[in-house]
């Protein structure tokens, strides 16, 4: 917990599989918001989303939505291009 709570420039990775709830983010960065001055929210989804939504918090330049067009397959998530993934964003 002490290690967490004293990360620099973390990057925090969401999957979504289902409806994505916008709300819910704008509280999680928020909370993000007060312990961390810099950090990376990636959350990838599956389905399609309010890219409006999105954009308006994608503005605040922490958090990018990504679209993958395949199912998350098992727990180790082998079909996602993590290495692009993570240089890009």
């Amino acid at each position: 917990i002490d290690r967490f709570r004293h990360c620099i420039n973390p990057v925090f990775v969401r999957l979504e599989n289902k409806k994505i709830n916008f709300e819910n983010y704008k509280i999680l960065l928020k909370l993000l918001d007060e312990k961390f001055t810099n950090y990376k929210l990636i959350v990838i989804t599956t389905l399609e989303y309010d890219h409006y939504q999105a954009n308006i918090l994608n503005d605040c330049n922490k958090v990018k939505f990504i679209t993958v067009s395949h199912e998350f397959l098992d727990w180790k998530y082998d079909n996602i291009d993590w290495k692009h993934i993570m240089e890009t964003y």
